[in-house]
């Protein structure tokens, strides 16, 4: 699952895993998920930044087997939730998906980009409080799995390890997951090395 937004022009794609206990019935399976994935985490992720952040659109793709094609694309249209501007495109709050193992393997991070430059003291370096309860639900909603009760939907976030990952016509020759069980977020915005945000489709 792909979030696709611009922040200032600049295209950010944030990516997430979930392993698809049960796909339900009702609304077309991929079109499910993705409606799911924007009500338990898009929503969240939004609350904690500006409005200087545009989400375009959701991206469903089954990447095990494979082949890794996208299978469903959901316009989304949706703006942050807070009315300042953003910090610069380069500063991103870190939100931090923990299994239950141990190494750097099985431990991830999300840099979520757009967060509000106002909510931020410059003083201290650090997460006004105000920010930080959003930046709570927002890294919660990682470890969330993503559920419909009427349809039966089921899909748990989980850290993706393929020795041999699917391309765009080749499928995977071997996958291993790892369930996500618990998420955190830094008080202290990071950058990220490399980190280019109009780049990374």
């Amino acid at each position: 699952m792909a979030a696709v937004s611009l922040l200032h022009n600049h295209e950010m794609v944030n990516t997430f895993f979930y392993r698809v206990d049960s796909e339900g019935s009702g609304v077309p399976n991929d079109q499910g998920i993705a409606q799911a994935f924007e009500t338990t985490v898009l929503d969240k992720l939004r609350a904690a930044q500006s409005v200087s952040v545009q989400y375009l659109r959701i991206e469903s793709q089954l990447i095990y087997p494979g082949p890794a094609t996208i299978r469903f694309e959901r316009l989304v249209s949706s703006l942050g939730l807070i009315n300042v501007p953003a910090l610069p495109d380069a500063v991103a709050a870190v939100l931090r998906r923990k299994t239950g193992l141990a190494g750097r393997a099985y431990r991830g991070r999300i840099y979520l980009g757009g967060v509000a430059e106002s909510l931020y003291n410059k003083a201290v370096g650090r997460f006004y409080p105000d920010l930080n309860n959003q930046l709570i639900a927002a890294a919660a909603s990682l470890a969330m799995p993503l559920s419909n009760p009427t349809t039966g939907l089921n899909a748990v976030p989980i850290m993706y390890h393929a020795a041999t990952p699917a391309t765009a016509t080749e499928p995977a020759t071997s996958q291993r997951v790892t369930s996500i069980v618990a998420a955190t977020f830094d008080e202290i915005p990071r950058t990220q090395r490399r980190r280019q945000l109009d780049r990374g489709r």
